[in-house]
């Protein structure tokens, strides 16, 4: 896949979807596509809204769930009119994150198992699209405090849980790293996939630019394309999952310290702020007000 196409920041799971009209006499066409598209959107919504009713109950999961709907049922970009890359990694977030919710219950009957398939859906992310990797990482940061804090499990246990929900997130990666090496693959997936999509992040984006700027260690006439710098890649990442856990923060709070009052709010309102920060960030590399911006 990484050889043949110029897959941008397009995981090879993206393809995998389009091929199951096919198991069922179906051709692969547009249609097919797009039913697919439109299948895995509705899976993340009623993913979506079972997990936001685990947390906050009836109401706000409605909102969510209606929410997402209508973002897609009404967005025009192309991304959201036909199949595309975005797709795949809706429902494996969804769903990782719903996996990852049940870890602090009591009366889960195999809370072993439920570490290492949360740690498994999440492995599959970084061959969904390569984007989200950083909210991945922002929900296995969240899962291993879920399962630090549960009330009941002694601290062997705890470790154990653990131990499975990071062997189950290396799983998938190591497997497939495996055989990319073994048919001489590797190479093009490190090219085309995270070399790629490091050029394009840091250096096609203002907010990439901004970390390339004021991170990244000065070079004649910019940064050196030949060499990529540790510290940017680590500062980017690092960003990146901060503003990832603004949202998660009210929830986390609720679930490890104490109830929190209008946690949804919260966490619009957090985002809000985060996103505004980010903004006023940006002004200063794209040359705008920062109200603008």
């Amino acid at each position: 896949f990484y050889g043949e196409v110029q897959s941008g920041s397009t995981g090879v799971l993206w393809t995998y979807f389009l091929i199951v009209p096919h198991l069922f006499g179906f051709e692969i066409n547009y249609a097919s596509a797009r039913f697919m598209g439109l299948v895995l959107l509705w899976i993340s919504c009623v993913a979506l809204y079972v997990a936001v009713k685990k947390v906050s109950g009836e109401m706000p999961a409605r909102i969510a769930a209606l929410s997402a709907t209508l973002c897609f049922a009404t967005g025009f970009k192309p991304g959201f009119l036909h199949y595309s890359s975005e797709h795949p990694a809706f429902p494996v977030i969804a769903f990782g994150t719903l996996l990852v919710l049940g870890l602090r219950d009591t009366d889960d009957r195999r809370p072993r198992l439920r570490a290492y398939l949360s740690g498994l859906l999440l492995g599959v992310i970084p061959f969904a699209k390569l984007q989200p990797v950083i909210v991945g990482l922002a929900v296995a940061a969240t899962a291993h405090l879920a399962i630090a804090t549960h009330p009941a499990a002694a601290l062997r246990e705890k470790t154990r849980r653990a131990l499975l929900l990071t062997a189950g997130g290396l799983s998938l990666p190591a497997v497939l790293l495996g055989l990319y090496a073994l048919r001489g693959q590797f190479g093009y997936f490190f090219q085309v996939y995270l070399v790629h999509n490091y050029y394009y992040k840091v250096l096609g984006e203002p907010f990439g630019k901004l970390l390339s700027d004021y991170v990244a260690a000065p070079s004649p006439g910019g940064l050196n394309l030949s060499q990529p710098n540790f510290d940017t890649f680590f500062f980017a990442t690092a960003a990146f999952m901060v503003v990832g856990l603004v949202p998660l923060a009210p929830f986390v709070v609720d679930r490890v310290v104490g109830p929190v009052e209008h946690d949804v709010r919260w966490s619009i309102a957090s985002t809000g702020l985060a996103f505004v920060g980010i903004g006023v960030l940006k002004a200063r590399v794209v040359e705008q007000r920062w109200w603008r911006a």
